[in-house]
């Protein structure tokens, strides 16, 4: 039973936790992040139609697999109208430099913007509560209205053809087509369609919603 189990979590990706799973697609708290280490530039869409956000920190081995892999994905994004933000939380919780959290996301292959979450508050927020995550290194899309409409539960995602990462890679796929379903018509994006037939956890839903937009990011950290 339990290799039945683990084959199946192979091939599909990451299952969401419950507490995970219960936030889903609902309309999260404001977030207040503490500081940019990097802050977004002007190639950033200034009213995306999705933010994306991916918890990470310097010593997280699984980090330095995943940004290198997000970052294939931002620059088109980006164009597309779709912010992808990394934002670094350290461990343990405690104030830190942003210069220095700025050095480690280039080190780790992370060239976009970079949030703090010093004290994994705007982690909670968003994902619900801490103690049911598996992982903290989590990946969330967020529409303009803050609803939750895809998440990654971690710790790793990045793309594959070796059999034995055929999970992981379903993660990446996912996250990518999860993006895909946010990206505005007339940008071009340079990402390619993910393959029909994947069994994947995304928001089968209709493209961003026409209400009144709101900030992922609160005022006083708008660029």
């Amino acid at each position: 039973m339990i290799g039945a189990l683990l084959a199946l979590s192979i091939v599909t990706g990451p299952t969401l936790p419950e507490s995970l799973r219960a936030v889903m697609h609902t309309r999260r708290p404001a977030p207040a992040f503490d500081a940019w280490a990097v802050p977004v530039s002007r190639d950033s869409p200034a009213k995306p139609s999705a933010t994306v956000y991916r918890w990470w920190t310097d010593s997280c081995p699984w980090c330095e697999q995943s940004l290198p892999a997000l970052e294939q994905l931002r620059t088109p994004a980006e164009r597309a109208g779709v912010r992808m933000i990394a934002v670094y939380h350290p461990k343990p919780p405690r104030p830190v430099d942003p210069a220095q959290v700025a050095a480690w996301a280039k080190a780790k292959g992370w060239h976009g913007p970079v949030l703090i979450d010093q004290d994994w508050s705007e982690l909670e927020k968003l994902a619900g509560p801490l103690k049911g995550l598996s992982a903290t290194s989590v990946t969330l899309v967020l529409d303009p209205q803050r609803r939750l409409r895809h998440a990654h539960a971690g710790p790793v995602l990045f793309p594959s053809e070796k059999p034995q990462d055929a999970g992981l890679n379903a993660g990446f796929l996912g996250l990518k087509q999860a993006m895909q379903r946010f990206f505005r018509p007339d940008g071009q994006t340079g990402l390619d369609n993910p393959p029909a037939g994947l069994t994947l956890e995304v928001d089968r839903n209709s493209g961003p919603p026409e209400a009144r937009e709101e900030p992922c990011i609160p005022p006083s950290l708008q660029p």
